[in-house]
């Protein structure tokens, strides 16, 4: 479906930046290079010591579509969900600060978004690593090149790859704000109940299987891979799990 861009809605890109200057230029480049053009893009800097605070502000004097906010550090969840707060479009997509994305990304989504009207729409992704080898992301061989499910839980569990994580997708916003929805406060996993949450409440979703425009970069130095070390990401997993168990089984229960 081709968008009239008169009639194109606003999508606001949040990226929490902490401690990512070599990457973050590639990051915010990517977004404002997107051929989907009406963009609201909130740069959070949460609290990061290094340059990043003023690339941030050097970013939102070059491109009147950026919004930068500066905040205490509180990690990855703080930032987001401060970006939630502020986020005006009607749509919200996330991009990691060390990842970036192809510039056909957003209009892909708003387009398949405007095709099926759905709460949720989202795609599959490539990994990067820093040798400079890629690889796409698959769900399995023989899938249809679109899933769409208005049994929002049942594609939660069947399509975890996809649904795991926060990128890759365009939420409305009034999902979001109608149910309160925000990140766990956890140091890894946030994402996973985030996404939890979202498709509990949402009416409809659907997944493009043969588009890998979210480059979701292998960087030895973010959290997910600091904290590995120190058990966190073990004990956050599992909590994580264990509310989506819980909640999963009172709604049987329920039923």
């Amino acid at each position: 479906m081709r968008l009239n861009m008169n009639e194109a809605p606003l999508n606001s890109a949040i990226v929490s930046v902490y401690k990512v200057e070599q990457y973050l230029d590639r990051c915010v480049q990517s977004i404002v290079d997107q051929t989907y053009k009406n963009l609201e893009i909130i740069l959070v800097d949460d609290g990061s010591p290094d340059d990043c605070p003023a690339m941030c502000d050097d970013w939102a004097a070059k491109d009147s579509r950026i919004r930068v906010i500066h905040k205490e550090n509180g990690g990855v969840a703080s930032a987001r969900n401060v970006g939630l707060d502020n986020a005006v479009g009607q749509y919200i997509s996330f991009v990691d600060s060390d990842d970036w994305i192809d510039s056909t990304m957003i209009a892909e989504l708003v387009s398949c978004a405007a095709e099926y009207h759905t709460d949720v729409t989202g795609m599959l992704y490539r990994i990067v690593y820093s040798n400079g080898w890629k690889t796409d992301v698959r769900i399995a061989d023989d899938v249809p090149d679109i899933i769409y499910s208005t049994h929002c839980m049942e594609s939660f569990y069947e399509c975890n790859k996809a649904l795991l994580f926060s990128y890759a997708k365009l939420y409305k916003t009034k999902l979001i704000k109608d149910n309160e929805i925000r990140f766990s406060n956890f140091q890894i996993a946030e994402d996973t109940l985030f996404c939890f949450d979202v498709m509990r409440c949402a009416k409809s979703f659907v997944l493009s299987t043969n588009k890998h425009l979210y480059n979701y970069y292998q960087n030895s130095d973010s959290i997910t891979h600091v904290i590995a070390d120190n058990g966190q990401n073990w004990v956050d997993n599992v909590y994580s799990g264990v509310i989506c168990l819980l909640y999963t089984s009172d709604a049987a229960d329920d039923s």
